[in-house]
């Protein structure tokens, strides 16, 4: 496990999650919380029970096909559906295969519908004694409340600069951390692969440049897309950096004549409406697998070059 895991695996063993039948794990990277189920997992079925899996138990050794881990994930389908939600319900009905756990992880809970939510809660209702049940939401807000009332909600929280250099500084240079401004997610990519430190600083500079005019729009989204940072994240991250710049000048001297001439409302819209558009781009393209992603980042970069003409206005 990295050390940049172990971050989030700290906060979830405050809780003592072990107690509770049910844990919803929430991020806003569907990957990292994927990423600390998967642990979690591992180490409820370990039949040694130690602080991490051994990794020499019977258990430990199946974990690429493991009788006792269900896992229901969203691939190439828009939701996930009820039947596939019962088929594993009443795999979860009979007794463990190795030890005394049996663990489901549904990835992501955002994702069910309606009715497959509904099974769910039954279940959560009235839980099997041996199972465990471990819940990853990109977007916990959408998830039913009589859901989030029956399990332990963690959501991760991602280290601040002090901290992230603090826990990652023998692993991760400081110079690496500047460079993907402290993006934990960025810094878990570049763990696996150093050429995100270039993607990352790639997309900055093409972002900024579609953002200024000095690069056409049209036609930049397919190179974007064929990196493994992704594009809205770092819009997201540029849209967030405006937002700073933003609320520091309002904050600063010159309030007064910001204020008056009503410039913040002025800004502050269309980078509101930009956020949604970004937020829907992300949200289409998880759930919709006929979602055109060239197309539709091709078209947030002509509204972003057209918002920022706006702005400058």
């Amino acid at each position: 496990m990295s050390s940049a895991h172990t971050w989030y695996m700290d906060q979830v063993n405050q809780l003592q999650w072990q107690h509770h039948h049910a844990l919803m794990l929430s991020h806003a990277d569907r990957a990292i919380g994927s990423a600390i189920a998967q642990r979690l997992a591992h180490k409820q079925l370990c039949l040694n029970q130690a602080s991490s899996p051994c990794g020499q138990c019977q258990s430990c050794l199946s974990l690429s096909y493991h009788p006792d881990l269900h896992q229901i994930r969203l691939e190439s389908e828009s939701s996930i559906g009820v039947d596939r939600v019962r088929d594993v319900i009443t795999q979860l009905a009979q007794s463990p295969t190795y030890g005394q756990k049996r663990v489901l992880i549904i990835d992501p809970v955002d994702a069910l519908t309606l009715s497959a939510s509904n099974s769910l809660l039954k279940t959560l209702e009235e839980p099997p004694s041996h199972c465990q049940f471990i819940l990853i939401s990109q977007l916990a807000g959408t998830v039913l409340p009589t859901i989030k009332s029956r399990v332990l909600h963690c959501p991760l929280r991602n280290p601040d600069k002090h901290e992230m250099t603090k826990a990652l500084g023998d692993t991760v240079p400081e110079a690496v951390l500047m460079g993907l401004d402290f993006e934990m997610s960025l810094v878990i990519k570049w763990l696996e692969n150093e050429a995100v430190l270039d993607e990352y600083r790639f997309l900055k500079r093409q972002i900024a440049e579609v953002a200024l005019g000095k690069t056409f729009a049209v036609g930049t989204a397919s190179k974007m897309l064929e990196l493994s940072v992704s594009p809205i994240f770092v819009l997201l991250a540029w849209l967030r950096d405006t937002k700073r710049m933003l609320l520091s000048l309002a904050l600063s001297s010159q309030w007064d004549l910001f204020y008056q001439e009503g410039a913040l409302s002025h800004h502050s819209l269309p980078l509101l409406i930009f956020s949604e558009k970004l937020h829907q781009y992300q949200r289409e393209s998880n759930q919709n697998p006929s979602f055109n992603r060239v197309l539709h980042l091709d078209q947030l970069l002509l509204n972003l070059r057209k918002m920022v003409k706006e702005l400058s206005a």
